[in-house]
This record gives C-alpha cells, sequence and structure tokens, in this order.
C-alpha cells in the first residue's frame, strides 16, 4: 500500500512536472537546470521529487544521461515515466531537441488523462446500477405500494367482517 500510495503521488505530479519540462525547455534552460528547478518547486517530501533528486545524483556520480533515465524508469516502474524515460533516451540517442520531446510527451500524457477520466466518467452509471438497486428502489416501492396495501386491508377486513355476521 506504501508503494501504490508512492506511485499514486508520481503519477499525480507527473503532468505537472512534465509541462514544466516543457515550458523551461522551450525557454531554453537546459534538462539539468530544469530537473533542479522542478526539484526545489514540488517539494522535497514528494514521491517524483525523491525519484528526480536521486536521478540528479546518479548524473552527479558520473553515471551517464540514458543510463540514469534508465535506472530512474527502474525505480519508480510506472508505465508514463517510462515512457517519458524512454523518450529523452531517444531524443539523446538521436540528437533531437529536449525540448520537442518534452513538449511532446506533455501533450500525450495530457490526452492519455483525458482519455481515463472519459472512461471512468462513462462507466460510472454502470457503478451506480447496484446501489440505486438495493437502496432507492425498495423505498420507491414502499411509497408508492403502502397506500394500495393499505387500501386492499381495509377492504379485506370490511369483506371478513361482513362475512362474520
Amino acid at each position: 500500500t506504501v508503494r501504490r500510495t508512492r506511485l499514486r503521488g508520481i503519477e499525480q505530479d507527473l503532468p505537472l512536472a512534465l509541462e514544466l519540462f516543457a515550458t523551461m525547455g522551450q525557454a531554453g534552460l537546459g534538462f539539468d537546470a530544469a530537473v533542479a528547478k522542478i526539484v526545489r518547486a514540488l517539494g522535497a517530501e514528494r514521491p517524483l521529487a525523491t525519484e528526480l533528486a536521486n536521478f540528479q545524483h546518479d548524473m552527479l556520480a558520473g553515471m551517464p544521461r540514458p543510463q540514469a533515465l534508465r535506472q530512474l524508469a527502474r525505480r519508480v516502474d510506472l508505465p508514463a515515466l517510462t515512457g517519458f524515460t524512454s523518450a529523452l533516451i531517444q531524443a539523446e540517442t538521436v540528437g533531437a531537441s529536449f525540448a520537442e520531446t518534452l513538449q511532446y510527451q506533455a501533450v500525450e500524457l495530457r490526452s492519455r488523462r483525458r482519455e481515463n477520466a472519459l472512461l471512468q466518467a462513462q462507466s460510472l452509471p454502470v457503478k451506480l446500477v447496484f446501489p440505486l438497486v438495493i437502496c432507492f428502489l425498495p423505498g420507491i416501492f414502499a411509497s408508492t405500494l403502502a397506500p394500495v396495501l393499505f387500501q386492499v386491508v381495509q377492504v379485506a377486513d370490511g369483506v371478513l367482517r361482513g362475512a362474520g355476521r
């Protein structure tokens, strides 16, 4: 459960971090400086900031950037972050612009999150059927059928009293 909470925190912070990466990349800031600013912006207690700080430590220890990115993806083991690190490794290998890669990753993650939100919204009516049937329908039946049942009992009582004379 601690791991699940940590992963959920990373998933929550990742879109903001990608947007910040993309913005800083477009502004001309280098990738390593952008990582440092994002770690400061997120705060030391956030799991993504901790992992990015570990990435910085790996880089300072002399590990090549692609290897440090792979290590980051292995440590976190989250598909969204793995895709992000893979794109950065590919950009570094081919010599592509980090700013463009980061912008594309931010747009991609935003659309993926939107699709997930739509899927959750579409599954909501199915999830509401059971509570509605169990909780509300008995009350509705009782409120609509109670007067009818009361009249049936009165008529039956009158018939039984009339037959008993």
